[in-house]
């Protein structure tokens, strides 16, 4: 992986936390973590997760309720305890 891939990486990893603990709109996120184009930010985003941002939040949102699991303290300790995969994995 290239440095710039690597820093995309982080910058679609931190717009999907933006998106799952602080309820932002893919559009804000983005925008937050540096993408002026909210297409371009959508087609990246899917390349990494799989799905469009609405998507996919809305898929983990229902994955962290049945864990119970909503507010950010509890998403950060998540995402430190066992990584971003588990989430992926889902």
């Amino acid at each position: 992986m290239s440095p710039l891939q690597f820093q995309k990486e982080i910058r679609r990893q931190e717009a999907r936390r933006l998106m799952l603990g602080e309820d932002l709109n893919a559009a804000s996120a983005g925008h937050r973590v540096g993408y002026d184009d909210r297409a371009y930010f959508s087609h990246d985003y899917k390349k990494l997760f799989g799905a469009p941002p609405q998507q996919d939040i809305s898929r983990l949102g229902n994955i962290l309720e049945v864990l119970g699991l909503w507010r950010i303290e509890e998403i950060d300790i998540l995402w430190c305890m066992i990584g971003m995969e588990i989430i992926n994995y889902y």
